[in-house]
């Protein structure tokens, strides 16, 4: 039998295929399609839906009497997933090393036409072996990186930890956008020295690190 009133009741309230919709836009994932079957009979429907985003497919969690909670729990099923696996996604790049950090600052400043641009300051630690720690200005607030081996190593990192916190509250996408563009720029494969194809040492391949594969890696057979 389909399930209780009370479960598709609880979905009502909240539009998850609105939801899920501008989350994917965000992201620039494909637009979400529906698959719905009637696993019932037609004077008492069972309702079971799937939606596929980017080829992944995320079924509803049960039957439904309606065809529309069907639809509303696949998808609350994927926003669920794909912010999971988004999460893990940026965390993953957040790791990396990478002269790019700046650029992407700078890039973000210039979208959200901020009037000034990031300034840095570093700051030299030891003598012996020289370390340096340096720290960003940027719409006001001061962002503090990890140590680096050089100038200009700690200035990416103090980009970094800018980025790091940005993320949180860019409700456009436009600072992960950039992210994943520079590093799908810098993965690009090469020719190692055997000859073969290879990626550039340190860096995480982008096509390692998309929501779908992630997924694919994880969902249950």
């Amino acid at each position: 039998m389909a399930s209780s009133s009370s479960c598709a009741d609880s979905l009502k309230p909240l539009a998850y295929k609105n939801l899920l919709q501008e989350y994917t836009q965000k992201l620039n994932l494909p637009f979400p399609i529906y698959y719905t079957i009637n696993e019932g009979y037609q004077h008492a429907p069972e309702f079971k839906s799937t939606v596929f985003v980017e080829g992944i497919a995320y079924p509803s969690s049960q039957t439904f009497f309606k065809l529309k909670d069907a639809e509303q729990s696949a998808a609350k099923y994927a926003l669920e997933c794909i912010k999971k696996q988004t999460k893990q996604e940026e965390s993953l790049l957040l790791d990396q090393d990478s002269k790019f950090w700046k650029s992407i600052l700078n890039e973000y400043a210039v979208m959200l036409r901020h009037p000034k641009i990031p300034t840095y300051t570093v700051s030299q630690m030891g003598e012996s072996r020289p370390a340096f720690l340096s720290s960003v200005v940027f719409d006001g607030k001061t962002y503090t990186g990890d140590v680096g081996r050089s100038k200009i190593e700690a200035e990416q990192r103090a980009a970094r930890a800018a980025i790091r916190s940005l993320l949180g509250s860019d409700s456009t996408g436009v600072l992960i956008n950039s992210i994943k563009s520079k590093f799908r720029f810098i993965s690009k494969p090469r020719k190692t020295k055997g000859g073969g194809p290879g990626f550039t040492q340190g860096i995480i391949p982008i096509h390692d690190l998309t929501v779908g594969s992630l997924l694919q890696q994880q969902m249950p057979s």
